[in-house]
């Protein structure tokens, strides 16, 4: 019996190893892809955003405001950090996470509809993955039921 005690904990311990090699190894991976959601998330973790205009909102955001025709008709530089479906909490959550690593920007746009009120769930919830180190971020995620 000790044995056999013996041999499983030794293939639960290296079961969790394995575990915790892959997870690290893919988000390591994720922290450098310009894919998608990724592209935004790791330019705030990275410290990358350094714009005096930032553009929030929910997909409305990323689909009406162009930073290239804001920067070149305001002479400034610009950033948009637009969610497509989220409510307004996790675009706050997201501004706040870019506050904590990027300078501040001298003017923020807002975008507000209808749905920028509504409670829901947040989509594309991959996205999050490689950042639920960040507290701001889990916090508001276990507030809106994702586990």
């Amino acid at each position: 019996m000790k044995a056999f005690l013996i041999k499983v904990l030794f293939f639960t311990t290296l079961l969790l190893i394995g575990a915790f090699a892959v997870d690290f190894t893919l988000e390591k991976g994720l922290r450098k892809s310009r894919a998608g959601d990724f592209s935004d998330w790791n330019d705030i973790f990275d410290s990358n955003i350094n714009s005096d205009v930032i553009v929030l909102g929910n997909s409305r955001a990323p689909c009406g405001f162009s930073p290239q025709i804001l920067d070149s008709v305001l002479c400034v530089n610009s950033y948009n950090l637009g969610m497509v479906a989220h409510p307004f909490s996790m675009q706050y959550v997201r501004f706040k996470v870019f506050e904590k690593y990027n300078k501040k920007p001298r003017v923020i746009i807002q975008n507000i509809d209808f749905f920028t009120l509504a409670q829901g769930h947040p989509m594309h919830k991959e996205q999050f993955l490689p950042y639920l180190h960040e507290d701001l971020l889990k916090n508001e995620l276990k507030k809106m039921g994702v586990s």
